[in-house]
């Protein structure tokens, strides 16, 4: 429910910084590769599910944008690139990842000189529950905890911002209490974070119609707390220091 108010803030957000070229790390089902695809910007995206490839590269081709944008499967840690984009995103991927500072150091190798990264992750490890357990999750973050590594990742942060409240938060309870009833015990976290990109719990495949609503509420009535340690994702503006 958190992807489309993602995708939303980031086009809002990167109306003004003028990039062309992205890379996205994790980009599941493709929402933010394809939106940035419309927008005319081109780029790459990798994920390490094949799965969640093969449906990004099916949407990607329905939308005719195979000549802007493109995906494969790739684990971030083997990513050989020589390219350098104006803008990396990785959203919902530190979280799984017990290295993290070293994944940001990847990420600041695939940024160009100035050029911006976009991360987003569950905030506030108060918030723990089955959903982070469902999802593969090693961790939710405090606001001077992330923004720290990525400074030390060699990038200056230049916006925060706290989403989901109030109606993200209202329904913490019930969204716990639907994730616990999906989870497998012979599940590894490896293959719960495979899965997370692209897959709902039962209920919240029958509600999917209504996603798209409950998501713009959402969004519209976050926006006068995104400034505020409200929320339960952060989004994290950054831009690398040279």
């Amino acid at each position: 429910m958190c992807n489309l108010c993602r995708k939303w803030l980031t086009l809002d957000i990167i109306d003004g910084l003028g990039v062309e070229r992205f890379f996205e790390v994790g980009v599941g089902g493709g929402d933010v590769l394809i939106a940035l695809g419309n927008k005319g910007l081109r780029g790459e995206g990798i994920d390490q599910a094949p799965e969640a490839v093969a449906i990004c590269d099916e949407r990607i081709k329905r939308a005719g944008l195979s000549e802007r944008v493109s995906v494969h499967v790739q684990d971030l840690f083997e990513l050989q690139s020589a390219t350098e984009f104006d803008l990396v995103i990785a959203f919902e991927v530190l979280e799984h990842i017990e290295e993290d500072r070293a994944a940001l150091q990847t990420l600041h190798g695939l940024a160009k000189s100035n050029g911006y990264l976009l991360v987003s992750v569950p905030a506030h490890m108060s918030k723990w529950g089955a959903i982070d357990v469902w999802a593969g999750h090693v961790r939710r973050y405090e606001r001077d905890e992330l923004e720290g590594k990525i400074r030390d990742a060699g990038f200056d942060v230049l916006r925060t911002l706290s989403y989901g409240y109030p109606l993200l938060n209202m329904t913490r309870q019930i969204r716990n209490m639907i994730y616990s009833r999906e989870l497998k015990d012979d599940e590894s976290t490896s293959e719960r974070t495979e899965r997370s990109g692209i897959e709902r719990p039962g209920l919240g495949r029958l509600l999917r119609p209504l996603i798209p609503l409950y998501s713009w509420l959402v969004f519209q009535t976050g926006k006068p707390f995104l400034n505020k340690e409200l929320g339960e994702q952060y989004l994290i503006l950054a831009r690398r220091a040279d």
